[in-house]
């Protein structure tokens, strides 16, 4: 999975391979992050190791302890920004069957045990901070007519996915309107297409991760 601590790994690697002061405590941590699956446990870990009294500086031996300081903001920030999004989409309501599918799939996306550390999760729980923005794309979405999937879909492209379920489905479907008739300047055109992507793109990342898909089987909503 396209993972912050993907990203953390390969800073530390790089450190390392400098033989820094703390190039020893960049490889244990290294190993520990790899053993890391939640993001309590990655807070834990990067706030469990013990800081130098001497003065920060953006030089020398005490980048590495800049960096984990980095890091520690950036969870905040992310379970912050998650608490909000969890709020917003849970208080959303919709009698359009293909909206309330689609909440439910952003809700489940939301509840996956690695959505909190995906690399695009910042931008996603950003994406539904904001009620207002969020109820009136939902209302776009539903606005729209519908649009057929194309006979033969390009391989590799949101088309050609076979859906794992019907709330599935009517992500990809809503996509696909949305797509048909897509406008950059227009707000609720981008918004809607930034929204429905990300989760997507954060869903088929973490069930593949998790093998949930061994097998593809084909199916019709």
């Amino acid at each position: 999975m396209s993972s912050i601590i993907n990203e953390y790994i390969g800073w530390l690697r790089e450190y390392k391979s400098r033989g820094g002061y703390y190039s020893k405590l960049a490889k244990k941590l290294i190993n520990e992050l790899k053993e890391i699956h939640v993001i309590a446990d990655l807070e834990a870990t990067l706030s469990g190791i013990p800081r130098p009294s001497f003065p920060m500086t953006l030089f020398g031996k005490n980048e590495f302890f800049l960096k984990l300081d980095d890091w520690q903001e950036e969870i905040i920030n992310r379970q912050e920004a998650y608490i909000k999004a969890l709020g917003t989409i849970n208080e959303v309501e919709s009698s359009s069957s293909d909206i309330h599918k689609l909440i439910i799939f952003i809700r489940n996306t939301l509840n996956g045990d690695d959505c909190l550390l995906h690399i695009r999760g910042l931008s996603f729980f950003k994406i539904l901070e904001d009620a207002e923005q969020l109820k009136e794309t939902l209302e776009y979405l539903a606005s729209l007519p519908e649009v057929d999937p194309p006979d033969d879909p390009r391989q590799n492209t949101f088309d050609a996915i076979v859906p794992d379920d019907e709330e599935h489905a009517a992500c990809l479907r809503l996509l696909r309107n949305n797509s048909a008739d897509f406008h950059s300047n227009y707000p609720a055109n981008r918004h809607a297409n930034s929204l429905l992507q990300t989760v997507l793109l954060i869903y088929q990342d973490m069930t593949s991760s998790s093998q949930l898909k061994s097998v593809k089987q084909v199916r019709t909503f």
